[in-house]
């Protein structure tokens, strides 16, 4: 999956959580936080709304269509995540 780069812009009140959650150790940066969070909201969506997936290509997402309406795995650098 080619990764892309996007300009977010949060409150300075998230970066100081992100950051401390980095320092941690549980997550790699800053931009891993994100990629997850995404990942979980686009999850959440797709088991509500599974016909977002009509037009979209499953691979290039990453993602696997779902068997039924409350199955979605998504595939993030070669792990299924439920």
């Amino acid at each position: 999956m080619t990764l892309r780069i996007i300009t977010v812009k949060v409150p300075s009140s998230y970066l100081v959580l992100i950051d401390r959650l980095v320092r941690k150790g549980l997550y790699g940066s800053r931009s891993e936080f994100i990629r997850q969070a995404i990942r979980e909201k686009l999850e959440q969506y797709l088991r509500e709304h599974p016909e977002l997936l009509q037009d979209v290509s499953t691979r290039q997402l990453g993602i696997e269509p779902p068997r039924s309406s409350r199955e979605v795995k998504v595939i993030y650098l070669g792990q299924h995540i439920r």
